[in-house]
């Protein structure tokens, strides 16, 4: 789904795993427990999302705009987030092992990232 608007949306337990959303908007969307595993969102915004217990094991959030997003309990592991912005995101209990980031990456206020 490339440029696809889906602000406001419910899709909460969606299964998509390995789909593509380039440049999609799921500003404000409900994605709770929803299975994204190897998914594509490069310069997505997910702003404001709910992104609780979410499974994003290898997804690419390149240029990821996730401001304010819920990611508690998200699985994280192996994601790249590389250049996406992450301010104010509540990632409590959140799994970032093997997440791949960059100087680019913009992290919530004290917060500590996992090594490069």
């Amino acid at each position: 789904m490339w440029e696809t608007d889906l602000t406001d949306t419910h899709l909460s337990g969606a299964v998509a795993v390995g789909d593509i959303f380039n440049r999609a908007n799921l500003t404000r969307a409900f994605l709770s427990g929803a299975m994204l595993n190897d998914a594509t969102f490069g310069d997505v915004s997910f702003t404001g999302a709910a992104l609780n217990q979410v499974k994003l094991r290898g997804a690419d959030l390149d240029g990821a705009d996730l401001t304010r997003a819920n990611l508690t309990d998200a699985d994280l592991t192996g994601a790249d987030l590389s250049g996406a912005n992450l301010t104010d995101a509540t990632l409590t209990g959140a799994t970032p092992t093997g997440v791949v980031h960059d100087g680019h990456t913009l992290w919530p206020r004290g917060f500590a990232p996992p090594p490069r």
